[in-house]
């Protein structure tokens, strides 16, 4: 049967009526089913990072800045960890703007 493309698609035919599925017999999300570490080997190590198996634990999760490592092992377990963006450094401000200087105060 053809039809405008992937979906779920109704047929009717009097009052009787069913829903079919057009598409692949395998779609892809079923094509490997093994979960495996090997797509994001390169930019795992290029980030710090770590590929790790919920089936040895779930990992705690930690806040890390730019260029330190992304995953360890601690006390309690494997971590893993969120890169932060550091914000801009603040602007240098002349020290008299927050302080008024007044007779006898250098």
């Amino acid at each position: 049967m053809a039809g405008p493309g992937r979906g779920l698609y109704t047929l009717r035919e009097g009052e009787i009526s069913r829903v079919i599925a057009l598409g692949p017999a395998v779609p892809k999300e079923y094509e490997q089913t093994v979960a495996s570490g090997d797509l994001l080997g390169g930019i795992t190590e290029a980030t710090n990072g770590a590929i790790l198996h919920l089936s040895d634990g779930v990992p705690a999760v930690r806040a890390v800045r730019p260029g330190r490592p992304a995953s360890g092992q601690g006390v309690t377990g494997d971590w893993i960890a969120i890169t932060l963006a550091m914000p801009p450094p603040l602007p240098a401000r002349p020290i008299a703007r927050f302080f008024r200087v007044g007779p006898g105060l250098r």
